[in-house]
């Protein structure tokens, strides 16, 4: 089943937002160059992160709002802005570019296990909003597996072009709070650069002490039985 919201796509200031947790994406933590077809980044320690990112390039531009639209695999780069596709050509934008010859691109970021929504914080480079025109597309995990999809609205109110998307946000569309496997951002007109990505899995569930309490008695009668058998 597919489900369709569109709505603004809001970015607020990265100034007085905590990014402790936040993985750079940039040149910096990364390294410069191409990084491959599938790319799974390191946090500020050197350690592997807990999902991997994968680059189309070539999508329709036909098709802006369509998760499906052909394309073709791209490679992802990573440079001092931070995360886009290579470009095949010279002169283009090593971005995830919606104009030039290979518009449109996105970046897809795929977890090992689901996060939390509200967790999940996309930091943005580059961003113009008078030549930008992204789309998002968030995938439930479970719920029937829910694609909802959400558009930048013309007349967006200006703000600095780093920014942070804060999925929170969203959950006004998806309700309280629900787990994500997958999100896809794509470009459909300019070039934006993706520098970092704040996601957390919510922990484990802890059972209540009556539930421990019936596990206890339970493992005690299991055990009663198999004594009174080898007797």
């Amino acid at each position: 089943m597919k489900k369709l919201c569109f709505v603004m796509l809001v970015l607020i200031a990265s100034t007085g937002i905590s990014q402790a947790a936040i993985t750079d994406l940039t040149a910096a933590t990364q390294g410069e160059g191409n990084v491959g077809t599938s790319w799974t980044p390191i946090d500020s320690q050197g350690n592997l992160v807990p999902y991997t990112i994968t680059a189309r390039t070539m999508v329709d531009d036909g098709d802006p709002e369509n998760l499906g639209a052909f394309g073709s695999t791209g490679t992802t780069y990573v440079g001092n802005s931070g995360a886009g596709v290579q470009t095949l050509k010279p002169d283009g934008s090593k971005g995830i570019s919606g104009g030039g010859g290979h518009k449109d691109e996105e970046l897809i970021f795929t977890f090992d296990n689901p996060v939390s929504l509200d967790s999940i914080n996309l930091q943005i480079n580059e961003l113009k909003f008078n030549d930008d025109d992204p789309v998002l597309f968030i995938h439930e995990f479970g719920a029937g597996g829910l694609l909802h999809t959400f558009t930048e609205a013309n007349g967006l109110i200006p703000a600095t072009t780093n920014g942070l998307v804060d999925f929170g946000y969203f959950s006004t569309t998806l309700g309280s709070n629900p787990l994500i496997d997958t999100f896809t951002i794509r470009e459909t007109d300019g070039h934006i650069f993706v520098s970092g990505i704040e996601a957390t899995s919510p922990p484990a569930a802890v059972p209540a002490p009556g539930a421990l309490l019936l596990a206890s008695i339970g493992a005690g009668v299991v055990s009663r039985i198999r004594r009174r058998r080898a007797i």
